[in-house]
């Protein structure tokens, strides 16, 4: 079976609809996902057993720091982390509803990395 690896490592609220709309089509396309992502943050979907949720507990890395710099070196930890977690050889795709720009910049992988662009409309 196919695999998807989806990583919301921000985590906003406001996401989760978006989110829900874009894991429901991928379920409905036969794909296994692995959804990544802060305490909570897929609380709203239904699963079924192609379905695994990894929950990132809340601390330095999930937090919003009050500095941008210090957000960002947090962000870039957790991309490392996430990196070394998974084996991303077995994942066909590798998807970031949403993503900071610097951050990611980091997340060297040899897999198709798709980004969904409807925070960052801007850049």
């Amino acid at each position: 079976m196919r695999k998807i690896l989806f990583i919301d490592y921000l985590g906003y609220s406001g996401h989760k609809n978006f989110n829900k709309i874009h894991i429901d089509a991928l379920l409905k396309q036969g794909w296994k996902l692995d959804l990544v992502g802060v305490v909570g943050q897929f609380d709203n979907i239904s699963f079924d057993e192609h379905v695994n949720i990894v929950e990132i507990k809340e601390g330095f890395m999930t937090k919003r720091h009050i500095s941008p710099l210090l957000s960002r070196f947090a962000n870039i930890l957790l991309l490392f982390k996430l990196k070394y977690m998974f084996k991303l050889y077995d994942y066909e795709f590798i998807i970031f509803p949403t993503y900071d720009i610097l951050s990611l910049f980091f997340f060297r992988v040899k897999q198709k990395v798709f980004l969904i662009n409807h925070n960052n409309v801007s850049q």
